[in-house]
């Protein structure tokens, strides 16, 4: 496996800065993977037992920023990429960072995402309500049959 520098790692991250503009701050680890949220950098190390590393984009009164970074920066991906990556997030919280974009492709997108995520989420609940419920059911029919037995086949009760 090949370990990247600090500088190389920055390179990366200046990259990643480039296609996401509204992203202020990766997470890179010496492998050479760069990430934009912690957890899956986090998730990522550790598996790899190596550490993350995090990266700020440089802001444009910066010192350090150079013209090239300050004019990357402003670079976003395009539409049909956003869109791809939109349809592989997971989670509603994952469709966070496609929020601030403001165009309004990725608007819908991230819409129908959030729409799609919440669907599914009221489907799997759905089902664990329709789960209890047979549950339930189950028992009372458990207890009608256990009456039943009790009262000798007469189930009226009197």
């Amino acid at each position: 496996m090949k370990t990247y520098s600090t500088s190389e790692l920055k390179e990366k991250a200046n990259e990643v800065f480039a296609q996401y503009p509204t992203v202020n701050e990766v997470y890179a680890t010496p492998d050479g993977n760069v990430f934009i949220q912690k957890n899956r950098a986090e998730l990522h190390a550790k598996q790899k037992d190596i550490r993350v590393k995090p990266f700020e984009r440089e802001l444009k009164g910066d010192s350090k920023a150079t013209k090239t970074e300050t004019v990357q920066a402003v670079e976003r991906p395009n539409v049909t990429d956003t869109q791809k990556l939109i349809d592989a997030v997971t989670t509603l919280e994952g469709l966070d960072e496609y929020r601030q974009d403001d165009r309004k492709t990725v608007q819908k997108a991230v819409a129908a995402k959030e729409a799609a995520l919440k669907d599914a989420s009221n489907d799997d609940t759905d089902k664990e309500k329709q789960s209890e419920a047979k549950a339930e059911n189950e028992a009372k029919e458990t207890e009608s049959t256990t009456n039943t037995a009790e009262n000798g086949g007469d189930n009226t009760g009197e």
